[in-house]
């Protein structure tokens, strides 16, 4: 019986929350653009907007059009 794989949009949203816990991604940082994670990642541009949209509906991050996106003054713990 095989693993179930993770969809790319919870690996990535994981894998952010593991940074921003880690400080690697430290409060109010502006993340790297959706194309450099997607390039990171191996993937299209879409999970990582789906995975951003999650982070930004738990807290995670805030989305600000035309600016970026930046971890949360006050991430979940």
């Amino acid at each position: 019986m095989s693993a179930v794989r993770m969809p790319f949009r919870q690996r990535i949203a994981e894998e952010i929350k593991a940074k921003i816990r880690t400080g690697e991604y430290a409060p109010g940082a502006i993340l790297p653009s959706r194309p450099q994670l997607a390039a990171e990642y191996g993937c299209s541009v879409e999970p990582v907007i789906r995975a951003q949209e999650d982070l930004e509906r738990d807290g995670w991050i805030e989305i600000h059009q035309g600016k970026g996106v930046f971890v949360a003054e006050r991430p979940p713990s």
